[in-house]
């Protein structure tokens, strides 16, 4: 088989006009390099190189041969370029899992302040932050706080907080308006299920039980898409984080007053990682 490495030695020794300098070129011995050349004539049936000559010089068809060989083995240098040039590029890159519209608006924020643009972006269910975090899925997740928080194989930052607030269609009782617990909770609700928002979903239920109400949930479903469909359909009430971009004039925002729905919006990463670019983007964005 006519090997790139046999190129090479052909062309070396054309190029040099010696089978020892081309054994040189290669860290080889001339030895190796004369029974690399035997190896090509024989394969192809004809000699390549006029050896009564010094400098040894190709004859007719190795001329063409090695016009060819340079071809090849040209590319083949593009070829191994562009290969690494990916992987260089790749390893580089950052894979962020993120949660939510608002969790991107954060990302976006802090990859503006770092000048940062070699991202891929995956998005994940608030419920498995975590877990595709530890599964190494991703190099940092963008999420809720209540999902890391004493996690010890986890280290994370606050980068954003506010509160949540109702979301009614425009023809509600509620819409337009401020509001109360009570007042909110007179109403059937609507929520993501416990499996996309996580932690958040008891902990909202355990706020509303300490003030003595109920979490009246009538309908769960998948995504945020969807419980908006409903809320502006189905008369529901709804709750999103107040930074969620609603482009929906049939959809209005109520302000809870007395609301303890809170969260914080956090970065976070595996306390164990020691990928240099991970833990360098961690620290920037504090």
């Amino acid at each position: 088989m006519i090997t790139l490495t046999k190129m090479k030695y052909f062309c070396d020794v054309i190029d040099s006009g010696s089978f020892t300098q081309a054994g040189k070129i290669n860290h080889v011995s001339q030895t190796s390099i004369t029974q690399q050349i035997h190896e090509i004539e024989k394969e192809l049936g004809h000699t390549l190189i006029d050896r009564r000559v010094t400098p040894v010089k190709a004859n007719k068809v190795g001329q063409i041969f090695y016009l060819e060989a340079k071809k090849v083995l040209s590319q083949y240098d593009i070829f191994e370029n562009n290969i690494k040039q990916y992987i260089d590029h790749q390893s580089l890159k950052l894979t962020v899992g993120y949660t939510s519209l608002t969790d991107l608006r954060e990302l976006e924020k802090i990859m503006t302040k770092l000048d940062y643009q070699n991202i891929d972006i995956v998005k994940v269910d608030v419920g498995q932050a975590a877990e595709g975090l530890k599964n190494k899925q991703y190099d940092l997740v963008i999420s809720f706080q209540s999902e890391f928080a004493d996690d010890p194989q986890i280290e994370s930052i606050p980068i954003a907080s506010g509160k949540f607030i109702a979301c009614v269609n425009s023809k509600h009782p509620l819409a337009h308006k401020k509001a109360t617990m009570v007042e909110v909770y007179h109403y059937p609700l609507i929520m993501l299920k416990r499996k996309i928002i996580g932690k958040s979903y008891d902990l909202m239920a355990k706020e509303t039980r300490n003030l003595g109400l109920k979490l009246n949930v009538v309908q769960e479903c998948n995504d945020v898409p969807t419980e908006l469909f409903l809320i502006k359909h189905n008369n529901y009430v709804g709750f999103l984080p107040d930074q969620y971009p609603i482009n929906d004039e049939d959809i209005c925002k109520v302000e809870v007053v007395d609301t303890p729905h809170k969260y914080v919006i956090s970065l976070a990463m595996l306390r164990n990682n020691d990928d240099i670019k991970t833990i360098d983007f961690f620290r920037k964005a504090k």
